[in-house]
């Protein structure tokens, strides 16, 4: 086999196992070979060739390397996003204004449940405490999507 077949199937050969490594074959054991397939061929160009063929591979390279790094990205990345005008609410507006409202535990807060706050069943929880059902609540704090209760005491 002369050179430059050799030196072309190792290049082939280091770009298919970098390939296989980071879209099939999780291991970095094909990719470390694959790039040492790569490495060998890129030094047997510049050593029996013109440097003009090294230069031209270590391109090929980086434009393969880069095209790679693309798929890679957006196969596992987030291409949406969850706009407001498309109907993503990520924080129910109606929540920060239940702080200091008073209800009841709908269910047992251990320390999460539900409770009626002003007519409407709100998923809530304790800081710890446990309540049973039917116990008068006080939300003390909202933060997002959690509504904090507390018992309700007789002087408040």
């Amino acid at each position: 086999m002369s050179s430059v077949g050799l030196i072309i199937m190792l290049y082939a050969i280091g770009l298919l196992l970098v390939a296989l490594d980071v879209l099939v074959i999780p291991t970095h054991v094909v990719g470390v070979v694959g790039i040492c397939c790569v490495f060998a061929s890129l030094v047997m160009v510049f050593r029996n060739h013109p440097p003009q063929f090294g230069i031209g591979m270590v391109v090929l390279t980086l434009v393969m390397g880069f095209i790679l790094a693309r798929v890679v990205v957006s196969r596992f990345t987030l291409r949406d996003s969850q706009q407001v005008e498309a109907g993503y609410v990520a924080t129910d507006p109606a929540l920060p204004e239940l702080c200091g409202r008073q209800g009841v535990a709908a269910t047992i807060l251990r320390p999460a449940g539900k409770a009626t706050i002003d007519g409407k069943r709100v998923d809530v929880v304790t800081r710890g405490e446990l309540l049973e059902a039917d116990t008068p609540v006080l939300v003390i704090e909202v933060q997002g999507n959690r509504v904090v209760v507390r018992a309700q005491t007789a002087d408040a």
